[in-house]
C-alpha cells in the first residue's frame, strides 16, 4: 500500500483500508496468518492505536536487549506525565520495580502486576518543597481519559528468554510501555490451526519468557492448566 493509498483509506475507515490492501496484492491476499495480522493492525490503527514492527523498537533503543517486555523510556516518560508531582528518581525506582518482578512464580507476579497496574505503585519521597517525607501511589495509567495513554500494538516483537531460546509474538499491546496483551493469530484456512494450537503456543511463550506473562491472561474456560497456572 502506497503514501496515497494509505490516506485515503484512513479517511474512509479500517473497511476501505483493507479494500485497498487486497486490491494492492493481487493475486497474494489469500486468507493466511500474514494477512489476519494486517487486517488486526488496520482495525488496531482505526482507533487511535500506534502500530510498529519488532525490528522498528529495536532500532530506535526502547528497550535495552530482546530479553526486556518493558518499553523503559516509553513507561518513564508515561509516569512523568501521569504522576507530576513526583521526583525524577522517584519516577526512575517504579520503572526499575516494574522491570523486575519479585514475586517467585508466574501467578504471583500476574497477580501483582494487576495490583500495581489497576492501584498504582506505592512509593515514598522526600516533597522538595516542604522539605517533608510524602507517600503515595504512581499511577501507571489514565483510567478517566484513555486518550492520555500510549497504546503501542508491536508486530512481531522478539524476545530471548533466559534458555537464549527466541520467541517471536503476533501481537503485543503495549499500554504506556507495559506489556498488556499478547495477541495470537492463526490461518483460518487451516483446520490444523485451531484452538488447541494457539494455547499451546501461549504456554511455550510463558516457559520461554516467564516476564511476558505478567500479562494478565483470562484463558477459555475448557483451557486445561498444563502449565500451573
Amino acid at each position: 500500500m502506497n503514501g496515497k493509498q494509505r490516506n485515503d483509506a484512513g479517511t474512509q475507515g479500517p473497511k476501505a483500508e483493507i479494500e485497498i490492501l487486497a486490491s494492492s496484492r493481487p493475486g497474494a491476499f489469500a486468507l493466511h496468518e500474514s494477512v489476519v495480522e494486517d487486517v488486526a493492525s488496520v482495525y488496531f490503527g482505526a482507533i487511535g492505536v500506534a502500530i510498529k514492527r519488532g525490528v522498528e523498537i529495536d532500532d530506535a533503543g526502547e528497550r535495552s536487549d530482546a530479553t526486556r517486555c518493558v518499553l523503559q523510556g516509553r513507561l518513564g516518560a508515561a509516569l512523568h506525565r501521569l504522576n507530576p508531582g513526583m521526583p525524577h528518581d522517584t519516577i526512575e525506582g517504579v520503572v526499575r520495580s516494574l522491570s523486575h518482578p519479585p514475586q517467585p512464580t508466574l501467578v504471583q507476579n500476574n497477580r501483582w502486576f494487576h495490583a500495581q497496574l489497576t492501584d498504582g505503585v506505592e512509593v515514598e519521597y522526600r516533597d522538595p518543597n516542604i522539605g517533608e517525607t510524602r507517600g503515595g501511589r504512581a499511577r501507571l495509567a489514565d483510567f478517566d481519559n484513555p486518550a492520555a495513554n500510549d497504546m503501542l500494538v508491536v508486530r512481531q516483537l522478539t524476545l530471548t528468554g533466559p534458555s537464549g531460546k527466541l520467541i517471536r509474538p503476533d501481537l503485543t499491546v503495549f499500554l504506556n510501555g507495559l506489556p498488556i496483551a499478547v495477541i495470537e493469530l492463526k490461518d483460518p484456512t487451516d483446520p490444523q490451526a485451531d484452538l488447541g494450537v494457539a494455547i499451546d503456543q501461549f504456554d511455550r511463550y510463558m516457559r520461554t519468557a516467564p516476564d511476558l506473562g505478567l500479562v494478565p491472561l483470562v484463558p477459555p474456560t475448557d483451557w486445561p492448566p498444563t502449565s500451573g497456572l
